[in-house]
Parts: C-alpha cells; sequence; structure tokens
C-alpha cells in the first residue's frame, strides 16, 4: 500500500489480533498441560517400577546362581536389598529411595514386606504384589510363586 507521497506504508499487527492469538494459544496450553503432567507423571512411575522389577530380578538370579538366600524389602517410599534368611538378619543390605512424589503406598505379599529368595532357588518363599504409584496413577509389580516377576 502506498500513502500519497508514494512511499510504501508497512502495515502490521494491531493490538487485538495479538492479544486474540495470545489468549487462543494460552487456552490451548491450558488444556494441554495437564495431560503432559500426567504422562510425565505416569512414565516416571512406569520407571520406577521397572527399576523395582529388575531389582527384584537380580536378586532371584542372584539366590540361584551364587547359591545365597536374598530378598527385597519394602517399606514407605524405599526399598531394601539384601543377603540373607530375613531382612532382620540379612547383611549386605543396599537401600533404595524413591523421590518424594512416588511411594509405595500399598503391597500385599506372602511374608509381610519382603521377597524372599531361598538359596539355590528361582521359586521365591513369599510372593504377591507391591503397587508404586504418585497421585492420580499407580502400578503393580506382580511376583507369583513360580518365579514370574512383572509389571502391569
Amino acid at each position: 500500500m502506498r500513502n500519497e507521497k508514494g512511499k510504501k506504508q508497512l502495515q502490521g499487527f494491531s493490538l487485538s489480533e495479538i492479544v486474540l492469538t495470545i489468549a487462543l494459544l494460552l487456552t490451548i496450553g491450558a488444556f494441554l498441560f495437564p495431560t503432559s503432567v500426567g504422562n510425565l507423571q505416569k512414565n516416571k512411575v512406569k520407571e520406577y517400577a521397572s527399576q523395582i522389577v529388575t531389582d527384584i530380578r537380580y536378586q532371584q538370579q542372584r539366590a540361584r546362581y551364587k547359591n545365597i538366600p536374598t530378598g527385597v524389602y519394602f517399606r514407605g517410599g524405599e526399598y531394601t536389598l539384601f543377603d540373607g534368611e530375613s531382612f532382620a538378619s540379612g547383611t549386605e543390605k543396599d537401600t533404595k529411595t524413591l523421590p518424594n512424589n512416588i511411594n509405595i503406598p500399598n503391597f500385599s505379599l506372602t511374608n509381610g514386606n519382603s521377597v524372599l529368595f531361598p538359596a539355590g532357588e528361582f521359586r521365591p518363599n513369599s510372593y504377591g504384589y507391591i503397587v508404586i504409584g504418585t497421585i492420580g496413577y499407580s502400578t503393580r509389580v506382580n511376583v507369583n510363586m513360580e518365579g514370574v516377576i512383572e509389571s502391569d
């Protein structure tokens, strides 16, 4: 567009167009943000559940191939890998703490708080499930009597 003197006149966006665009972007963001946060929390819980499965399998393999009794003891926001017949009498304890927003709100094991593997055995003496969760999402780690360990 040209003004009276024949020079080009630059045109831009009006203030109302800019405000409307920003409002539209904020509205879209308001809908997407909770979904994104929820997915992040869900992935974090799955990641820690996978780590717990790996640690239980590690203790299972140590019991079988090193011929030593081992176990995993669960409480609140942490769990402990140990060697021995029970947590109380166990040695070589390695405690792993979960982040503040992820915890173990529930578990049901046949031997209280522990999954126990006898020396030389693949099958556990105690089995059941452990729930790992955060606000809005949780998953279970299952240990069955045959020694299969998996998360939902």
